[in-house]
């Protein structure tokens, strides 16, 4: 119960901050002031014009001149200042004052062109929340949300989560372009691990939409992970000898290092900081199979085999080991290519894994191969 209600506060706590960010962006979209950007830009064009046209053919000097044209940017300054203080857009005012200042009637001119340009132009596109709320749509939406959860079913088994990819995969190169925003915003909101392939292989996907709202979600994701970082870190400091905070951080650690989002330096480090709790937690409860298993996995990934080796024989010969946890023992003998005692250990587990239904089938029947037993 506590950690859905812990699941509910942070959703809120997202949806207030989404509904902040919309607001603070929604501001840059402000009114445009288009009429005046260009009758100040005509009236500042042609007063600059005039006084170089002036100096040039002689009639005044190149000193009255200059003072013409800072006369007609400070102008346009003090009206860029008003603008502010009525809250509206400042990048056309912006674009003014600079390339008056800097171009002088060209500059000013310009401007102008693009003022016209836009108010041309905008009447064909969308306003800053259409266009957000169509690159990241509401997670919500019944038919994506239903789509999900057909292909990863209730969300609980990560081997489900892992033969899903090939369906996302699917779905983000035939799918509809709803369809694949739908479920990309559901794979950021319920992300596992096993998700990983199939979002990197949407950041090369030919629709720019999607390649952004991608790159947004794996921002998402590591934002996610480093906060809940620094909160396990103050909670450590606080009370370091928790074993069950260690080992809470310790997960935390070693799936942050599994989401397959990481470059190879950040995920190393992440493992290493993963081991050492486990290695703590373990000096605390060194009876503990699951916190053994953990352990044993995550050295397998550093491929650290013959400690790896140790810890998992030990923690299975004292039967703390599940069945479906020998595959990483397996996997350390055949590295060390210690196939005797790998034939011997998958011949003792296979029968567990045949009465086990939560065993994988394919470790089941690998275990069959090599124990010497017939597949079935």
């Amino acid at each position: 119960m506590s950690q859905t209600q812990g699941n509910e506060r942070r959703q809120a706590r997202r949806d207030r901050e989404h509904t902040a960010m919309l607001a603070q962006l929604s501001s840059l979209a402000a009114e445009v002031p288009i009429v005046e950007t260009c009758l100040l830009g005509l009236a500042a064009c042609a007063a600059i014009s005039l006084g170089w046209f002036a100096a040039i053919v002689g009639q005044i000097g190149v000193v009255e001149a200059l003072a013409i044209h800072a006369g007609a940017v400070g102008g346009l300054g003090a009206w860029s200042w008003s603008v502010a203080k009525r809250k509206r857009d400042l990048r056309l005012p912006y674009l003014l004052v600079g390339s008056a200042a800097l171009t002088g009637p060209f500059g000013a001119a310009g401007t102008v062109l693009c003022a016209l340009l836009y108010a041309l132009f905008r009447r064909h596109t969308s306003s800053f929340e259409e266009w957000y709320a169509a690159l990241f749509p509401a997670q919500k939406t019944a038919s994506a949300r239903a789509l999900f959860q057909e292909i990863v079913g209730d969300g609980t088994d990560d081997r489900a989560a892992a033969r899903s990819v090939a369906s996302f995969t699917d779905i983000l190169a035939f799918g509809t372009f709803e369809q694949k925003q739908g479920l990309l915003a559901l794979i950021a909101t319920y992300f596992k691990p096993a998700f990983a392939p199939a979002l990197k292989a949407a950041l090369a996907h030919e629709e720019p939409a999607i390649r952004v709202q991608v790159a947004t979600a794996v921002a998402q994701i590591e934002q996610r992970f480093m906060r809940r970082s620094v909160d396990l870190e103050g909670e450590l400091a606080r009370r370091p000898g928790d074993v069950p905070l260690i080992a809470a951080a310790a997960r935390h650690y070693d799936e942050y290092a599994f989401t397959g989002l990481l470059d190879s330096e950040r995920q190393d480090e992440n493992r290493k900081r993963a081991l050492a709790l486990y290695s703590a937690a373990l000096e605390k409860t060194p009876e503990n199979g699951t916190l053994e298993l953990a352990k044993g996995r995550l050295l397998v990934r550093l491929e650290a085999f013959e400690e790896a080796s140790q810890l998992l024989a030990r923690s299975a010969e004292a039967g703390r080991l599940p069945p479906v946890g020998t595959i990483w023992y397996l996997e350390c003998l055949f590295r060390q290519r210690a196939y005797a005692r790998l034939r011997n250990v998958a011949a003792r587990i296979a029968p567990l894994l045949d009465k086990d239904p939560a065993a994988d089938p394919l470790l089941r029947d690998a275990a069959n191969l090599w124990g010497g037993r017939q597949i079935a």
